[in-house]
């Protein structure tokens, strides 16, 4: 397989660096389900994560398949600037953060906001384990990264 070109890893770079939202897609028996939520990179840009309660349909899908997805993007405020905006789907390993503290201080360094909302029990934090990356840049071209490419 041919390695994906260079000038796409600067865009996802600048999409996980700079996005403080994205649509999280999971699955239940009923078949897709998607909801928003604030993420922040971890380990460089390897890991992702994001709270939620634990009561929730997503936090559920997640434990219960181990995966799920992140659809990042930064469409421009103007229809006439479409061809300029930029959506990355990362796939990924989805867990509880075992270093929950660690995880709750990446989170709320990008969204500090949430600090009561982390302070709580039935809050948790996951993690999603960055395994490929998609990015797709003026509606059709679609270029796939491994993290590795990243580094």
């Amino acid at each position: 397989m041919r390695p994906p070109p260079l000038e796409g890893i600067p865009r996802v770079r600048q999409l996980l660096q700079t996005q403080r939202f994205a649509v999280l897609a999971t699955e239940d028996p009923e078949g897709p389900y998607a909801s928003l939520v604030g993420f922040a990179p971890r380990e460089g840009l390897g890991v992702l994560v994001f709270a939620t309660p634990r009561g929730t349909r997503k936090f559920g899908n997640l434990i219960r398949t181990g995966r799920g997805a992140l659809l990042v993007d930064d469409r421009p405020a103007s229809p006439e600037d479409l061809g300029d905006g930029a959506a990355l789907t990362v796939l990924g390993e989805a867990r509880e953060a075992p270093d929950r503290e660690g995880a709750r201080r990446v989170l709320l360094a990008r969204h500090p906001l949430l600090e009561g909302f982390t302070a709580s029990p039935g809050c948790a934090l996951v993690e999603l384990a960055v395994r490929r990356l998609l990015l797709v840049t003026r509606f059709q071209h679609v270029t796939v990264f491994s993290p590795e490419d990243l580094t």
